[in-house]
């Protein structure tokens, strides 16, 4: 393969003043290379080599801490250095009276030049054998150069590093991110900004400002870099001057680590006449957010600072809206201006481009699922659009989901980049995003937003129990309510079973009604008739009444699922576990205060949930009550048929059973931390403290006093 460099060598600008602190010979190679050789024959440096190279990079030399000793044994080498094939020497190192040559620093000669892009390359003496030099002299092609790092690639090259490439004024030296993979491929590095660093606009001063803009400042390597708006130009026009459109890279990372990016696809710039104008820039990609759009239209002018210049009027960066790079603070607006984001202090922010051709043929198209002040949804989307490249997206808080309004909607989701069968890339889906907040099938959401309601059309066979189970079933609570509102798609004059209960020995409960939204007329019942739970029915369109919880009657339900304070909510229900002290009928006492009844639980996995509430709330070892008991019908345990343990459950409890009855309530044992709880009989002689799981809308006293048989106690 012929050479691809371009045939004219083209130093970069640097600034290299100050004096460096290395002690020796000092030998200057090019503006942003330097050799040093130690002062003594028979001393090399602490590195090991007897030429030290030194580049200035990031506004520095490096090796500055190299000194000059004696090594124990000093083995020099009998041969001759060798010679690269078309290359030519620039510099030989001797030492002081001539006789010895220990290294060479070769270029390559005219119609040729290095392989990798070098301007030269050294061999030197080390422990008696010359430095192999992992380079070649290629003949320079007379046709085509590369004018961009995506050429590069196109003519076999891989490995990321400093490369010569041409623009309209001659050659130069780049850095180019290369990649076996095409699409992970082709980026030409053209602009770097570290938080911080004034280098952009208190070293760029005068009238000759503007120019250096145009034709480059510092290097790759350095804090700040541009190279340079006439190369981007260049990169941006085919042969015959047309556009050719560009993809522009933004690498934004943050002090914490954080890191985000922003691609366009469709850049094109104006020629210096036109004050190198950002014509157009495509569609958006990343996860940044567009703000680079805002500039769109600008030309590239003098903004802010001392020389501070970018795609940006000083009115637009005075009220931070768009991009500003090249002065403090960088400002990328939706992540730096963002009222709803964290505090956003970017570090560095870092621009790679590329054709849009090369963009199109090697990736998956553009996708703008994403934005930093989005709290719904998060997305994890690669820099990366190669084939195989996945986008997951995860939607956030109850209720939330993708997807549009009666179509079918996902909570979380993957996308995929496939080659489809004609060659050309595509993602097998796009979701909607950000995730909107969605009601279930016979859920309706309230004016107010944020909250759906059921409202059944048949009664709760057994009250505000079976009320409590069949809101269980779809996974939310009894409702409460907080505006008239909320009982909008409520059937007009209908009451319902809701969370309200009262007593009238209760001043407090975990919820209460609220008397300024709900009337109760005077036909109906509005108070207590005695010392027992009641159940508060609500009706539309803004009225109550009293009743017995047991009665069968319609039912409201909500989500997202909602339980009082102090409450856990699991797998459907609310529970509290709460000390007495006395009988079995006093757990049920305790409940009964809450608004509760004592927990049964109808499968095995709700009874290990109830040990690990009480593992994490209880001092272990303990006991608790819940309201298990087969005294109706031995074997039975579906308490006068409310509830229906499945049959796991009923082989746990048959289990435990063994030759004795459940003739009153189970007690469960939680002996330690890591253990399971474990069932055994309890009768009526219990007596001491103890704990009660109390689960809201539970059974209350009264409907188990057909099973008890004795009197239900009293507050005293």
């Amino acid at each position: 393969m012929g050479g691809w460099v371009a045939a004219a060598l083209f130093c970069l600008v640097v600034v290299t003043t100050g004096v460096q602190g290395l002690t020796g010979n000092q030998y200057d190679l090019y503006d942003h290379l330097r050799s040093w050789t130690c002062p003594a024959d028979e001393e090399v440096w602490s590195t090991g080599d007897a030429v030290l190279l030194s580049h200035f990079a990031d506004g520095a030399w490096t090796n500055e801490d190299a000194t000059c000793a004696a090594p124990a044994t000093l083995t020099r080498c009998s041969d001759a250095a060798p010679v690269p094939d078309h290359s030519e020497v620039k510099k030989e190192y001797k030492t002081t009276d001539g006789s010895y040559t220990f290294g060479v620093f070769y270029e390559c000669a005219s119609g040729f030049a290095w392989l990798s892009g070098a301007r030269g390359k050294l061999t030197q003496c080390k422990n008696g054998k010359w430095t192999t030099i992992f380079d070649v002299c290629t003949e320079e092609c007379p046709i085509k150069s590369a004018r961009d790092c995506a050429d590069v690639h196109q003519f076999g090259f891989r490995e990321t590093k400093m490369y010569r490439l041409t623009g309209d004024e001659g050659s130069y030296e780049a850095h180019c991110i290369l990649d076996e993979v095409p699409a992970n491929s082709g980026w030409t590095f053209a602009f770097r900004q570290t938080e911080g660093n004034d280098r952009f606009h208190n070293n760029v001063l005068g009238s000759t400002a503007y120019s250096q803009h145009e034709e480059g400042l510092y290097d790759p390597s350095s804090s700040s870099y541009l190279i340079g708006l006439k190369k981007l130009v260049a990169m941006n026009r085919n042969e015959d001057g047309s556009r050719r459109p560009l993809t522009f890279l933004f690498k934004i990372t943050a002090h914490d680590g954080s890191k985000y990016h922003a691609s366009y696809n469709g850049v094109n710039i104006g020629n210096a006449s036109m004050g190198y104008q950002l014509e157009e820039i495509g569609e958006y990609h990343g996860n940044a957010g567009d703000s680079f759009r805002k500039n769109l239209g600008n030309i590239f002018e003098h903004y802010g600072g001392a020389g501070a210049f970018f795609w940006a009027p000083p009115s637009q960066f005075d009220a931070k809206e768009g991009v500003y790079l090249t002065f403090a603070p960088i400002v990328w607006e939706t992540l730096t201006d963002c009222p709803d984001c964290s505090a956003f202090i970017p570090r560095t922010v870092e621009i790679y481009v590329r054709p849009k051709s090369w963009d199109e043929a090697t990736s998956c198209p553009y996708t703008n699922l994403t934005h930093p002040a989005w709290k719904t949804v998060t997305v994890d989307m690669p820099i990366s659009r190669a084939p195989g490249t996945n986008i997951t997206y995860t939607c956030l808080g109850d209720l939330m989901m993708e997807g549009r309004v009666g179509e079918e909607r996902t909570v979380a989701g993957v996308m995929h980049c496939l080659n489809g069968t004609d060659g050309s890339l595509a993602w097998d889906w796009i979701p909607t995003l950000p995730c909107t907040f969605t009601c279930p099938e016979n859920f309706t959401e309230a004016p107010r937003g944020g909250v759906c309601y059921h409202y059944s059309t048949d009664d709760a066979e057994f009250g505000l129990v079976s009320a409590s189970l069949r809101c269980s079933e779809m996974g939310a609570t009894l409702a409460m309510f907080t505006e008239i509102s909320d009982l909008q798609n409520a059937t007009d004059d209908q009451c319902y079973l809701s969370s309200y209960i009262k007593r009238n020995d209760q001043a407090v409960y975990p919820w209460d009604l609220n008397p300024t939204l709900f009337t109760c007329d005077a036909t109906e019942q509005c108070q207590n008739t005695d010392d027992k739970n009641q159940c508060y029915l609500v009706c539309k369109p803004d009225k109550y009444r009293v009743q017995d919880c047991s009665i069968p009657t319609p039912y409201a339900c909500m989500l997202p699922a909602q339980c009082p304070t102090t409450y856990t909510f699991y797998n459907g229900l609310c529970y509290k576990i709460e000390t007495f002290t006395g009988s079995y009928l006093d757990a049920v006492y305790t409940c009964n205060l809450l608004g509760a009844g004592l927990a049964v639980p109808e499968t095995p996995e709700v009874l290990n949930g109830i040990g690990e509430l009480a593992r994490v709330n209880l001092p272990l070892p303990a006991e608790f009550l819940i309201a298990v008991n087969d005294r109706e019908e031995p074997g039975n345990y579906n308490i006068g048929g409310i509830y229906s343990p499945n049959e796991a459950m009923v082989d746990v409890l048959t289990e435990a059973r063994g030759n004795l009855s459940f003739s009153y309530f189970t007690m469960v044992e939680h002996p330690e931390v890591e253990v399971m709880p474990t069932l055994h009989t309890q009768d009526s002689t219990m007596t001491g403290s103890f704990w009660a799981v109390c689960q809201f809308g539970g059974p209350f006293v009264l409907e188990f006093s057909y099973l008890l048989r004795q009197p239900v106690p009293q507050n005293e």
